[in-house]
């Protein structure tokens, strides 16, 4: 963004200087005509058309120390954006990675130089041969009505390259911004991969770790057991309590002994262990 700003710099000092050169050419010519008036007129064409002229040198002045004035303003104005984009990208980085000042600082530092740079790259005065020439047409009031349309049209170029210059920056900085703001965007999703990566690779340890600590799985074959009782129980007791042909000759023997098998496996099922020793023990003398 330097480059541009400074690029920027270098438009608008070659723009007023462009106008400068053709505003002292141009004043050189009238002052040259008016040398060569020995009429010593105070009115007539070619009075009015001299005036003109110096209507239009003193306005083209006023904008050459204008763009002299706003010169160190609309610079900083643009370095300001410049570095407002900065800020901005800086601020949204930091959200993820913490103070980004430093680094803020030291880009901030690279744009104030490359900014300064503009001294090396001074704009270049050159010769204005245009208004020369425009002098040499003509009979006195032409070559002065020449002239002055002349210098008008280099102040409304001056106008024009101003604001094209403007117009660049505004654009090159805006671009800028939107390029910075996407590479800034795209490290954030980088840096939210790594982080699921890496809490990715910590759920395996600690899984691991949680397992060791709860131990291991409670052997089945204890429910399965107490199921086995409780079907056994159940056929044991028959329905209504009435004894089948495929029972044990113990479920006739006692009503004593039905109920208590009854009540141990009730008491297995109860505490859901599956397995009773008071259960196991009934069954067995039972059958």
């Amino acid at each position: 963004m330097g480059a541009f700003v400074n690029k920027y710099a270098f438009e608008l000092q070659q723009a007023a200087l462009d106008l400068e050169v053709a505003m002292n050419s141009s004043r050189k010519v009238l002052d040259a005509a008016t040398a060569a008036d020995h009429s010593n007129a105070f009115a007539g064409p070619e009075v009015e058309s001299r005036s003109k002229v110096i209507v239009a040198l003193e306005s083209a002045a006023r904008s050459v120390r204008s763009a002299r004035r706003q010169f160190d303003h609309l610079v900083d104005q643009a370095q300001g954006d410049a570095e407002q984009s900065l800020e901005d990208s800086a601020d949204t980085l930091g959200r993820r990675v913490g103070d980004m000042t430093p680094v803020l600082d030291q880009a901030k530092a690279s744009l104030q130089s490359a900014v300064e740079q503009r001294e090396a790259a001074t704009a270049k005065w050159h010769s204005d041969d245009k208004a020369n020439s425009t002098s040499s047409k003509g009979d006195a009031v032409s070559r002065m009505q020449a002239l002055a349309a002349y210098v008008k049209s280099a102040q409304a170029a001056n106008k024009a390259r101003t604001a094209a210059a403007k117009e660049t920056v505004d654009a090159s900085i805006a671009k800028a911004d939107k390029q910075l703001a996407a590479k800034v965007k795209e490290m954030i999703a980088d840096l939210m991969a790594a982080e699921q990566a890496e809490i990715r690779d910590l759920r395996g340890p600690l899984t691991f770790s949680v397992k060791l600590l709860r131990g291991p799985k409670k052997n089945k074959r204890a429910g399965n057991k107490g199921k086995a009782i409780s079907e056994g129980c159940g056929e044991a007791r028959g329905e209504g309590g009435i004894p089948t042909s495929g029972q044990t000759s113990c479920n006739i023997r006692s009503k004593a002994g039905f109920e208590a098998i009854s009540e141990a496996c009730c008491e297995a099922s109860i505490q859901g262990l599956g397995r009773s020793k008071d259960a196991e023990d009934h069954f067995t003398k039972c059958c």
